[in-house]
């Protein structure tokens, strides 16, 4: 199960069905966030719309009774010099213009400000109702006035119960002066209809605005509020309950009420949330008495869009469970190559070089087949390459080996005699017969003696096969034990040899042995590098915690297209038969092993430089 879930046919799937379910799922996430709001625009500008219709059919009301009364104010009865003397006219006209009107209070004021006659109330006249600001403005300004205002109670007497705290009552009213005909007025008639629990208005406005039925049925709301309380509304949907009593929401009330703004949102109304649209009402002065409002049902209102919603999912769904089925067959269909690709490659590791992919698809994976099939052909011209230069090797290396071996026995052979000689001449030397001169002689025997056997000591112990062992190094000793054996080459008498060698140097941890390994190499190197002669320079160096051993030549130098190629393994750019091309090969290797670097600087006919660093042992460990 975890290799499966490794596959590159995995990954790929889940990929793909990522990149589709996220695309889908942006897309549907943008999709229905603009679908919402073009639907709440759309619906909000329809319940304004509406609102506009209400406010039409509101106003058409309070223009009814002012043209009545404007009406009125032009009969002669009203108009003549004898009207106020003989209020029988008056009272009849009055009586008459209520009954028809069907108005609330009808009222004959005289200029003064005081109540003449009341329609339908006899009783009451002589009281004051300057207060009524609309009544004070039309005597004062002589002009007729109409608007919605707030009546106190107890100046309407028993006619409505207001139903909100203040004792005033919500009116739609009008004042029209009465011009007497020899000039001046006679009087003011004001006449006013109640909105408190009076239902005609929202019910009319209710029957015109949501005249469809889908709108009439989905319990459509008309209602006036006097401040922030619902005095006049439409009844609840199924019922013959009408809301009265009940406040806006705190937002309306805040936007309408407060601010005097139109506001169209939703909002929750007394038992679930709809999308309503209120206005101010206001009186003649401008002040913010009350609000009209209309609203639908949210869920009525949004079915339209929950619709079109599920549809969109579905088809969203659909296109999705598709493309995930179409994305499986494509997957399956370009990774069927890899998947012959695999297997190929798996017999070519298990070691058999004649596996081979036996399809060519199209595109791009037909020329990953192509590759891979030609890698494997490489791969088998390689490894016979290989084997026949493996064989050639290891018969050199054989013939390397016997001849190491019989140096190291002549060296054996030979450091025996010497010993023999040095110990005689030491003998002959003590003898008190010999002259001065002959003295001097046996010292140049010994000395050129010792210096052989040293030289032979040397060999024997680079040549001798001990296991690998570190121990703490001086790296100019190191230097200074394997010189010697270079030196009394014959290669190495045009060679002028400068050591630089930097005092204190703290010690690495590396075996001797190997190091003189890797130093002979790079000498040997610099050596055929100089044929003609030339100067060879080693030099030491302590530098942040690393010490440093650097050989330069004066030699041919190095390619520059070539410097990335000398350390790999049977690489060499000398003639067939003078090298192996594995000295900077196993040099490297065994500076890794001693987790040092080497690194190498050189141009074509400038010499070359190979630098070695070794980390250093900390104090501690040095000791």
């Amino acid at each position: 199960m975890r290799n499966w879930i490794r596959t590159v046919r995995f990954r790929l799937s889940m990929l793909s069905i990522a990149i589709v379910v996220l695309a889908n799922l942006l897309f549907s996430v943008v999709t229905l966030f603009y679908v919402n709001r073009i639907m709440l625009r759309e619906v909000n500008a329809h319940i304004h719309d509406h609102l506009v219709t209400a406010d039409g059919i509101f106003e058409s009301y309070r223009k009814g009774i002012a043209d009545t009364l404007r009406l009125a104010s032009m009969d002669a009865t009203f108009t003549s010099d004898t009207a106020v003397q003989d209020l029988s006219g008056i009272v009849s006209h009055l009586e008459v213009i209520r009954r028809e009107a069907a108005m609330d209070v009808l009222w004959w004021v005289g200029t003064d400000g005081r109540l003449v006659y009341r329609a339908g109330q006899p009783g009451g006249t002589g009281d004051d109702v300057s207060g009524i600001a609309i009544i004070s403005r039309v005597i004062a300004e002589n002009r007729p006035l109409s608007g919605t205002i707030l009546v106190p109670s107890q100046a309407i007497g028993q006619v409505s119960q207001p139903v909100v705290d203040g004792g005033a009552s919500m009116a739609m009213a009008a004042a029209v002066p009465v011009a007497r005909t020899s000039g001046g007025i006679n009087g003011v008639i004001f006449g006013a209809r109640l909105l408190n629990q009076r239902f005609e208005i929202v019910d009319q406005i209710c029957d015109v605005v949501f005249a469809s039925p889908s709108a009439a049925g989905a319990g459509g709301r008309v209602s006036i509020s006097q401040g922030a309380t619902r005095i006049s509304t439409t009844r609840t949907l199924g019922t013959d309950h009408r809301p009265i009593g009940t406040t806006v929401s705190d937002e309306v009330r805040a936007a309408v009420i407060e601010r005097g703004e139109i506001w169209t949102d939703r909002a929750f109304v007394i038992d679930r949330w709809f999308v309503t649209s209120y206005q101010p009402i206001r009186d003649p002065d401008g002040a913010i008495i009350g609000s009209l409002g209309l609203g639908l049902p949210e869920d009525t209102l949004l079915r339209p869009q929950r619709n079109i919603i599920a549809v969109f999912m579905t088809v969203v769904t659909v296109t999705t469970l598709l493309s995930l089925l179409l994305i499986f067959l494509v997957t399956q269909g370009v990774l069927h190559p890899i998947t012959r690709i695999t297997a190929m490659l798996s017999q070519v590791a298990a070691g058999d070089l004649t596996a081979r992919v036996k399809m060519r698809p199209k595109g791009e994976i037909g020329l990953l087949v192509e590759a891979v099939n030609g890698m494997a052909d490489a791969l088998s011209k390689r490894q016979q390459q290989l084997e026949t230069c493996m064989h050639r090797q290891l018969g050199h290396s054989e013939k390397l080996a016997s001849i190491g071996r019989l140096a190291a026995g002549i060296a054996h052979e030979v450091n025996n005699p010497l010993t023999g000689v040095l110990t005689f001449a030491s003998m002959l030397k003590k003898r008190p017969t010999f002259e001065e001169q002959d003295r001097q002689d046996l010292d140049i025997i010994l000395h050129e003696t010792t210096r052989v056997r040293e030289i032979v000591k040397g060999l024997l112990e680079f040549a001798r096969e001990v296991p690998s062992s570190k121990q703490p190094l001086d790296l100019n000793e190191v230097i200074g034990r394997t010189l010697p054996l270079l030196k009394n080459q014959k290669e190495f008498y045009k060679i002028n040899v400068v050591e630089r060698l930097a005092a204190g140097l703290p010690k690495i941890e590396g075996d001797q042995n190997q190091i003189q390994q890797v130093l002979l190499n790079l000498c040997l190197n610099a050596c055929e590098a100089m044929p003609s002669g030339g100067q060879l320079t080693i030099a030491t160096l302590h530098e942040h915690d690393q010490v440093q051993v650097s050989l330069s030549d004066t030699g041919c130098g190095i390619k520059q297209e070539l410097l990335d190629r000398i350390f790999e393994p049977f690489f060499t750019t000398k003639p067939v038969g003078k090298g192996t091309g594995l000295g900077l090969s196993v040099s490297y290797g065994i500076i890794h092993q001693h987790n040092g670097t080497i690194e190498v600087n050189s141009a074509e006919g400038m010499g070359a430089t190979f630098t070695v660093t070794f980390p250093a042992m900390p104090p501690a460990s040095d000791g």
